[in-house]
């Protein structure tokens, strides 16, 4: 139990990239689009203004940026008002309802309106587990991480220096654990379809499961990491 309440902040860490996961692939799956970021969606939204074939998509697509954005702001907002075991409390809140909205619209309702849920749950995710091990690192895509997993284990081969071996292995992890929840929920997906993603409860139960029986505020004396230039290390930064 010692171990657990000292590594309480990555196990969480890695729970909800296992979460990430699962939502990358159900959003891919079902409604053909990464319902996490906003790059393929603003260069959709771009293609149908170019091509002119479609406004609805248009609108659909920039309200998904606008949900995703607010999300960013809000969580942003309450680090600077509340403690950060508080944040967490109302990001696990917030995912459970995108959870239950996102199971429970129709699966013929056009894909980015599917996506908008996920969206906003995604981005609240993003925005308060932003790391963790004194590392930057997104739970809800895996571009950066393979590339500071990579520039680790290159370091601990040329240098030997053990904080090159913990940044390998941490964003290895992050990476197992982000693959492992996109299998786990694309055989759901294959198998249910749309309701598949009631199947995300599991894992977020097992993160609030840890976050109550390890102690909220024990943990929060111990300064879990905060997005901020405090915590930037050369060559782990998300940009």
């Amino acid at each position: 139990m010692k171990f657990i309440r000292r590594k309480k902040n990555l196990l969480l860490h890695l729970i909800m990239a296992f979460v990430g996961g699962g939502c990358a692939i159900y959003g891919i799956m079902l409604r053909g689009n990464f319902g996490q970021a906003q790059t393929a969606n603003l260069t959709d939204l771009l293609i149908h203004v170019i091509i002119g074939d479609d406004w609805f998509q248009v609108l659909y697509r920039f309200v998904a940026f606008l949900l995703f954005m607010s999300a960013l702001a809000i969580t942003h907002i309450l680090k600077r008002f509340i403690k950060q075991v508080r944040v967490e409390e109302i990001c696990f809140a917030v995912e459970f309802v995108c959870v239950l909205i996102a199971g429970m619209l129709p699966a013929d309702i056009p894909d980015i309106l599917g996506l908008w849920p996920i969206f906003f749950m995604t981005g609240f995710q993003w925005g308060v587990f932003a790391g963790a091990e004194g590392f930057n690192c997104s739970t809800i895509f895996c571009s950066n991480n393979c590339k500071q997993a990579l520039f680790g284990w290159m370091d601990y081969f040329a240098d030997h220096k053990r904080r090159s071996f913990e940044q390998g292995r941490f964003y290895t992890a992050t990476i197992v654990f982000f693959y492992t929840g996109a299998l786990y929920l694309g055989i759901l997906t294959h198998l249910i379809g749309v309701r598949s993603i009631f199947f995300q409860m599991l894992p977020l139960f097992g993160a609030v499961s840890l976050w109550i029986v390890t102690g909220s505020q024990k943990t929060a004396e111990k300064k879990p990491f905060l997005e901020g230039p405090q915590n930037y290390r050369k060559g782990v930064s998300e940009l």
